[in-house]
């Protein structure tokens, strides 16, 4: 059976990602305590983490959960980022409870993320589509010779702070192959039909 690969429109990904609701609960504090992530002094008004871990009510100290980001980028291999991918450009804050990512950086690369995951939907579409026309026989009994790209990494150089540029998931494939995916991204699953 075919894999069902979902119908990606990266602006409303994007908007998902921005609308992720911050980790914690609103809390007020009768008296002062320092931000585990800025550091300062929290006023009356906070969120509250975990036992000994507040934060301050400013955007820029709200962190969210590392699964609620997997669960915006789903596809049929899992899910397109992880946690350590996710940390290398959006600071870890560790808490009693677990690790968190703080947001900010997120929302700033919400685009450039919703463009990455579309397009690694499109390669896995393509290998997919090529897999299933070479060999349908073998494809049905689950014996694939192309391995997907599965996580944004693999079409993607993630940096810290960097703008995002795009991989070839195909450079470890043979010529012609590789010319056949990037043919298949382009025009889908007609670009078979004609002889290559």
């Amino acid at each position: 059976m075919r894999p069902e690969f979902p119908n990606v429109d990266a602006d409303r990904v994007a908007k998902k990602l921005r609308a992720i609701k911050p980790a914690g609960s609103s809390v007020s504090f009768r008296r002062s305590h320092p931000c585990i992530v800025c550091k300062r002094a929290i006023g009356p008004l906070g969120r509250l983490l975990g036992l000994g871990a507040p934060t301050c009510a400013d955007e820029a100290c709200f962190v969210v959960r590392p699964g609620d980001v997997s669960r915006c980028l789903p596809t049929p291999y899992g899910p397109a980022v992880d946690h350590s991918l996710l940390s290398l450009f959006a600071r870890p804050i560790h808490v009693p409870s677990g690790t968190l990512l703080l947001f900010e950086p997120l929302v700033a690369r919400s685009v450039s993320l919703a463009r990455a995951y579309e397009r690694l939907i499109h390669w896995q579409q393509a290998y997919d589509i090529l897999e299933w026309h070479r060999n349908p026989d073998r494809y049905q009994q689950g014996i694939v010779t192309l391995v997907p790209p599965k996580k944004l990494d693999d079409v993607l150089v993630l940096r810290s702070a960097q703008d995002l540029l795009p991989r070839d998931p195909t450079k470890e494939l043979d010529i012609e192959t590789a010319a056949l995916l990037r043919r298949v991204v382009r025009e889908g699953e007609k670009a078979l039909a004609v002889p290559f």
